[in-house]
């Protein structure tokens, strides 16, 4: 009796462990199956992510691009209208009689500024200063005889006698209670009989 019962006990340990060891590749043929499930999803993850990356890339560095153009191009603008201005007899004549003192009516030249900024979308203020660095006209008619602060680009514009673009980098510019920040560009007037520098125009 005892030895039928030891028996009983030893096949039921042996099933037990047959049965373990087809689970345990029941388990293992499974998990073989998912692996190149898996790594394929990696792979593809990781060929998707790079693959977004470089569209960002692209897309970021052709913004930059187009900024940079936009940029340039906005510069050669107001570079190319201050320089125009800055030969305008209306506004020599201005500043003229400004360093002397002389009584002048700045109404034209305030309207012609104002039709020259206004032609343009990127143009916040042209103003026309006098040999003192004084507002005497501008397309902003409250800043009219106050010093502003342009002491850079005047500053340079003096030392050099050349046109002037950013030297003070950008500055905040209130746009109807709204800060926004624009480049100063600025052109001496000169008087090219005597070689000197009677005004300046700065467009911002």
């Amino acid at each position: 009796m005892p030895v039928f019962i030891t028996k009983n006990k030893s096949a039921s340990v042996d099933g037990g462990f047959k049965m373990s060891i087809k689970k345990s590749i029941r388990i293992i043929l499974i998990i073989s199956s998912m692996i190149p499930v898996i790594l394929v999803s990696v792979i593809a993850h990781g060929l998707l992510t790079n693959r977004l990356i470089d569209v960002n890339t692209q897309i970021l560095q052709q913004t930059a691009k187009t900024s940079k153009s936009g940029l340039e191009a906005m510069i050669d603008t107001q570079r190319t209208e201050v320089s125009l201005l800055s030969i305008q007899k209306e506004l020599m004549d201005t500043v003229n009689l400004s360093n002397h003192a002389n009584k002048f009516s700045n109404d034209a030249v305030n309207e012609l500024l104002q039709t020259r900024c206004n032609s343009y979308d990127e143009c916040e203020r042209i103003s026309l200063y006098n040999i003192d660095h004084k507002v005497i006209a501008s397309s902003d008619p409250s800043i009219l005889g106050n010093n502003t602060d342009s002491d850079l680009t005047l500053t340079y514009m003096l030392a050099t006698k050349d046109i002037a673009i950013g030297i003070g980098g950008l500055k905040p510019f209130n746009k109807l209670g709204k800060i926004v920040y624009v480049l100063e560009i600025g052109a001496p007037i000169i008087d090219v009989d005597n070689d000197v520098i009677l005004g300046y125009v700065i467009s911002n």
